[in-house]
């Protein structure tokens, strides 16, 4: 039997309205080297044969890239004002509590806007900026690991989520 489970990450896409900025940005200030660029015209799998776009491809390590399009001629996307920028971000995996403080300090010397470190329980550490395009930035130093017992863990918080507490159920 062939083994169809994935894995890892070979890819994650957005939408860039400014690739250079975007490259100056990955390369320059977080240091995720540019990889791959494609100039194409045609998207086979959803029957686009007329948009010219740049697809390009930054270095995550260990495989894994991050990739950006930007179509020619779409004007920059609105932000939904009804939608906080919070739930939706990349998280890079730093190998120490050491390195996200030095990957903090270097953020801070190159003029961009990062947060403090912020700690998620005793385990896990965070700080988060913005992207040109605005996508939200998390590098974070983890020290959990993944078990059956935390699968379960996971299933039962999924299951509770969605129980109404009962000072908060809504009128039915």
């Amino acid at each position: 039997m062939v083994d169809i489970a994935p894995k890892g990450l070979d890819h994650i896409a957005y939408l860039t309205w400014d690739t250079a900025a975007t490259v100056a940005f990955y390369e320059d200030v977080l240091g995720m080297p540019l990889v791959k660029a494609i100039v194409e015209d045609k998207v086979p799998s959803v029957g686009v044969t007329d948009c010219r776009f740049v697809h390009t491809f930054f270095d995550m390590g260990e495989g894994q890239l991050l990739g950006f399009i930007e179509i020619e001629g779409l004007p920059p996307e609105q932000p939904d004002r009804n939608m906080p920028d919070w739930p939706r971000h990349i998280a890079f995996r730093l190998a120490s509590m050491e390195a996200l403080e030095q990957r903090r300090r270097d953020l801070v010397a190159k003029g961009v806007d990062v947060t403090a470190i912020h700690n998620h329980g005793p385990t896990s550490h965070s700080i988060y900026l913005h992207d040109p395009n605005g996508i939200r930035l998390e590098f974070t130093y983890a020290q959990y690991a993944v078990s059956r017992e935390s699968a379960q863990r996971a299933h039962e918080v999924v299951r509770g989520f969605r129980q109404p507490a009962s000072s908060t159920a809504p009128a039915r």
